[in-house]
């Protein structure tokens, strides 16, 4: 039986108990006295900190992947003819050179060497280098108010002697991910940006009497050929569900764009669109895609508002997410003229004016942004998770986001904004995603076979799990500020 016990596909959800002892009373104590401004558990100054770090991890994970092949393109020269050898050459010269290069910028931070850490009192730290395994990468860790409050003990003090429990964020290995070992924004050939850009925009299935589809017939390892297929090849009821999606997505634009309308007045001053953890593209699923197209809406919309032509990008759209790729970045700007970066300096040009966008981020995005535009009474806008009301709550449901751990800071945003529900996880399933992860809490795969009525429950199951992957936006709401400046002191 799975940890998740159940005897239905249909329990009610119930709250889940925290594995780990936690004082969220002493972690607000904490950000009320030593907090920059007060209240406030995230600083500029720790961001940009945890920043600089990142960007020492991304270079360092470069370094490393470029030794082995810096190694093997010597010992495979004999594989190339004689015209092809000074290019194989060059090619080598200039992966040492890159190398040595970032072996200057990194310094001290390698394998046997050291990096440095400020905790939560303002005392740095240094620490030894972590080993990093093979198929593993570097990555900064960054924690939320439910992890920070564990360090605290009932008389609202810190518990540990331990340094690394005194810090915000820390330098963590992590095995790399499928999108790292084979770049699955990169197809090779025609791709489908453009198809999905035209199914989002018309609610239109096809480009050209032609679709992108999945060839379940040319499996790669576990993953499956894509590639284009005219109209007439699908069946009728290929092109029944093709349709049916595409006008969901165009339902889901108009949607967005309806809503950006609605809140004209408050949305008049935007000036940028600045996106966290949307998340790598992949050729084959387009939920990270969809979920750019939709920052680009956002844009376009505000733009129009704003009477600026079309062709002219007044309002910028930056993304910020560790996982992109060059080409990821390369596709973004090139199809929707997005913006990337991989470090933490996006938090950093948050401000009143900003639209901020979120699905399902793995690290406690909205709270930091709480916490960092506090004086100025949050952004204009953000597109997220649901933002619970209770910050103080003894339990914790693990079924839901890290990203929807609320903030006394993130309350008091929401408590000044109005709100609307975007998501399509009700559209799609029926229920919330919130609901499904209570109600559906293992795959298919792992339903026990002694359940009654196994069959019946085992295609329920399947049928939904099915869907929950159709959804691109889960439990996601719009919240617009009523108020452009927030009282002084702690929200």
């Amino acid at each position: 039986m799975s940890k998740r016990e159940r005897s239905s596909p249909s329990p009610q959800p119930e709250p889940k108990q925290r594995t780990t002892e936690s004082n969220i009373t002493g972690a607000y104590l904490w950000a009320n006295k030593y907090g920059d401004p007060p209240g406030t558990i995230w600083s500029r100054e720790t961001i940009a900190e945890a920043s600089k770090l990142q960007a020492s991890a991304h270079m360092w994970n470069d370094m490393r992947r470029l030794r082995p092949l810096a190694n093997a393109l010597p010992v495979i020269k004999d594989k190339f003819t004689a015209e092809e050898i000074p290019h194989l050459q060059q090619m080598t010269k200039d992966i040492e050179e890159e190398i040595e290069r970032l072996n200057r910028l990194l310094g001290d931070f390698s394998e046997g060497g050291i990096y440095r850490v400020r905790d939560i009192f303002g005392e740095w730290h240094t620490f030894p280098f972590p080993e990093v395994r093979p198929r593993h990468k570097l990555i900064v860790r960054v924690l939320g108010v439910v992890a920070f409050s564990q360090n605290f003990d009932d008389n609202n003090d810190i518990k540990t002697d331990n340094p690394k429990q005194k810090c915000l964020y820390d330098l963590e290995p992590m095995p790399l991910s499928k999108h790292d070992l084979w770049r699955q924004c990169d197809t090779y050939e025609t791709p489908p940006w453009e198809f999905w850009m035209h199914e989002w925009e018309t609610g239109n299935f096809h480009l050209k009497r032609y679709v992108w589809r999945r060839n379940i017939q040319k499996p790669i390892g576990i993953d499956f050929v894509h590639e284009w297929r005219h109209i007439r090849e699908l069946s009728a009821d290929q092109r029944k569900d093709a349709k049916h999606w595409a006008s969901h997505w165009k339902m889901l634009a108009d949607r967005l764009r309806s809503y950006i309308k609605e809140h004209r007045e408050r949305l008049k001053n935007v000036d940028k669109v600045i996106c966290f953890a949307l998340g790598p593209l992949h050729y084959g699923f387009s939920k990270c895609f969809v979920q750019h197209m939709a920052a680009n809406t956002v844009r376009e919309v505000l733009e129009e508002l704003k009477k600026t032509k079309r062709t002219q990008k007044n309002i910028g759209v930056v993304a910020q997410d560790p996982a992109y790729c060059k080409h990821c970045a390369h596709v973004l700007q090139e199809t929707l003229s997005i913006e990337t970066t991989t470090d933490f300096e996006a938090f950093l040009e948050v401000g009143q004016n900003t639209f901020v966008i979120t699905f399902a981020p793995s690290a406690p995005v909205c709270g930091i942004i709480a916490d960092l535009t506090l004086e100025v009474g949050g952004p204009a806008a953000m597109l997220c998770d649901e933002i619970e009301d209770d910050y103080l709550r003894p339990e914790w449901d693990d079924t839901r986001w890290i990203d929807a751990e609320p903030t006394k800071n993130l309350v008091a945003y929401k408590r000044r904004c109005s709100i609307k529900e975007f998501g399509d996880t009700k559209d799609v399933m029926g229920m919330s995603y919130h609901e499904f992860m209570a109600r559906y809490p293992i795959v298919p795969a792992e339903l026990p076979h002694d359940t009654p009525n196994e069959t019946e429950i085992w295609e329920e199951v399947k049928k939904v799990y099915s869907l929950s992957f159709k959804s691109n936006f889960h439990d996601i709401f719009l919240y617009v500020r009523k108020k452009s400046v927030a009282p002084t002191g702690s929200s």
